[in-house]
């Protein structure tokens, strides 16, 4: 491949992320993002934004806390304190957005489909005087990638909080 070859290729990724991105709603590059609480009181936190990939600071009234004592749930943007805290300030930094393992697969196809220069790619029929010819577009990578995306987005979407 050709370094233009290269370059193309990176910016038709870079959009078909943004456009994922879009269509499941949670963000696929890594965000930063750093939420106060007043009058904290317990040993959860719930925060605004998952699925977290990591948390680099926690403080409660200015003592940061052990990192390796909490434990983190991912997908649901919840914290488990080891013990019962209160304070006045509770203040936490953290990253947000999809584990690549779970997109990259559908990226991967995403591009595959672009790249793919068959004129029957999206056709379900063909029809030229009295023949008709129908393809089944069930299987197709077009359709493969709808269900993808579907399925990631039930996933993550399905999360309710009750405040």
């Amino acid at each position: 491949m050709t370094d233009e070859s290269n370059i193309n290729e990176d910016v038709l990724k870079d959009k078909l992320l943004k456009r994922l991105e879009v269509e499941v709603g949670l963000p696929l590059i890594p965000k930063s993002a750093k939420e106060l609480e007043r009058n904290f009181q317990g040993s959860e936190i719930i925060l605004s934004y998952f699925p977290i990939r990591s948390v680099e600071l926690l403080k409660i009234d200015g003592n940061a806390l052990d990192l390796e004592e909490i434990i983190i749930i991912e997908d649901e943007g919840i914290i488990h304190l080891p013990n019962e805290y209160s304070g006045n300030l509770l203040y936490i930094e953290y990253t947000y957005g999809l584990p690549e393992t779970e997109f990259n697969p559908i990226i991967d196809l995403m591009m595959e489909h672009e790249l793919d220069t068959d004129w029957k790619k999206d056709v379900s029929s063909v029809k030229e005087i009295n023949v008709s010819v129908s393809y089944d577009t069930s299987l197709s990578k077009g359709a493969t990638i709808q269900n993808m995306i579907a399925d990631l987005r039930n996933r993550y979407n399905c999360l309710v909080r009750m405040i």
